[in-house]
């Protein structure tokens, strides 16, 4: 097994700090921002979870029902998102297993 020399180790920290002062830059300036923690909310979602919450008594609040996909897209616009990876509430353990998987399906068909 060979050795790192100190050389080559600095040579590898300074690439690594140059990526990632210039990486992002270099993002904004060509493709514009990237969103790592994107909020959605699907048609569909808070009535499901209501209905899961109402089955279970519990008072875990309702998310938001006015999200907007053309809204979203124009606020990422004006802000310089380029791409956004989404992010979905999850609620606690409501409902039951079939409950779920159903809203798992709408969450999943609605971000696809």
């Amino acid at each position: 097994m060979s050795e790192l020399s100190r050389r080559a180790l600095l040579g590898w920290l300074a690439a690594g700090t140059a990526c990632t002062w210039l990486g992002p830059a270099a993002a904004r300036t060509r493709r514009g921002w990237v969103d790592v923690h994107h909020h959605f909310i699907p048609p569909g979602y808070a009535e499901s979870f209501a209905q899961m919450r109402a089955a279970d008594g519990s008072t875990v609040p309702v998310p938001p029902t006015n999200w907007d996909l053309q809204r979203d897209l124009e606020d990422m616009d004006r802000g310089g998102v380029s791409t956004a990876i989404l992010s979905m509430f999850v609620p606690p353990t409501l409902g039951t297993v079939a409950q779920r998987a159903q809203l798992a399906r709408l969450i999943n068909e609605a971000a696809a």
